[in-house]
C-alpha cells in the first residue's frame, strides 16, 4: 500500500513530533537525576561535628541531614565464601562497591553505630567477589553501613578540617602583618 504525498507528510509529522517529545522528556529525567546525584555527594551544608572517640573518627550528623542528601543506610548482608580449589568456607559478609571509600590508598565504610553517629572503619583483609568485597572479620552480618553518601560523608569530615587549617592559616597571616607593622613603627621612632 503506497501512501499519497500529503498523508504521507503528516505521518512523518506526527512520528517526528513523538520522537522529539520522548527526547525532550528523556533529556529532562536525565537532568533531574543528574541534579540529585549533584546533591547527594555535595558536603553536607549544615553543622556537622567530628570527632574522635575511642581512637575512631566519628561523624554526628542528623537524621533530617542524612534525608535531605540522599543517604542510603543498610544492613550488611552475611556472605559464605569458598576459595577455588578448596572445600573450606569461610563466614563474613558482602560489602558492597557503594559503601567503600578511599583514603591515602586505603578502603574504608561508614558504620552507623548510633541513629546519628558513623565511624569511620577500614576495610582489612577483602577478597573482591561479584558484588562487592567478602570481608571475614571486624564486621558483623546486620550492622548498618551507609551504602549511598559515603562520599559526602568522607568529604564533609575533611572540609572541617580544612577550614580549621585555613582558620589557623589566617591568623598566622595576621600575627605576621601585626608583626610586621610594629616593627615599621619602631623603626619609623628610631
Amino acid at each position: 500500500m503506497k501512501l499519497k504525498s500529503p498523508t504521507k507528510k503528516i505521518l512523518i509529522g506526527i512520528v517526528a513530533i513523538g520522537l522529539i517529545s520522548i527526547l525532550i522528556w528523556a533529556f529532562k529525567e536525565g537532568r533531574e537525576e543528574l541534579n540529585k546525584e549533584r546533591e547527594r555527594e555535595r558536603p553536607v551544608d549544615t553543622e556537622v561535628r567530628v570527632f574522635k572517640e575511642e581512637g575512631k573518627v566519628m561523624i554526628d550528623l542528623d537524621e533530617e541531614t542524612q534525608e535531605r542528601s540522599g543517604m542510603v543506610i543498610a544492613p550488611i548482608e552475611p556472605m559464605t565464601y569458598q576459595k577455588e580449589n578448596s572445600q573450606k568456607d569461610r563466614k563474613g559478609v558482602l560489602i558492597p562497591r557503594s559503601a567503600i571509600v578511599w583514603l591515602e590508598g586505603e578502603p574504608f565504610v561508614y558504620v552507623q553505630e548510633e541513629k546519628d553517629h558513623f565511624a569511620r572503619e577500614e576495610v582489612l583483609n577483602y577478597i573482591l567477589v561479584k558484588d562487592g568485597w567478602f570481608v571475614s572479620e571486624k564486621f558483623r552480618p546486620g550492622e548498618r553501613i551507609v551504602v549511598a553518601g559515603a562520599q559526602m560523608l568522607l568529604s564533609t569530615e575533611f572540609r572541617d578540617q580544612i577550614k580549621v587549617g585555613e582558620e589557623e592559616k589566617g591568623e598566622k597571616e595576621k600575627k605576621e602583618y601585626h608583626d610586621e607593622k610594629h616593627n615599621e613603627q619602631h623603626e619609623e621612632r628610631d
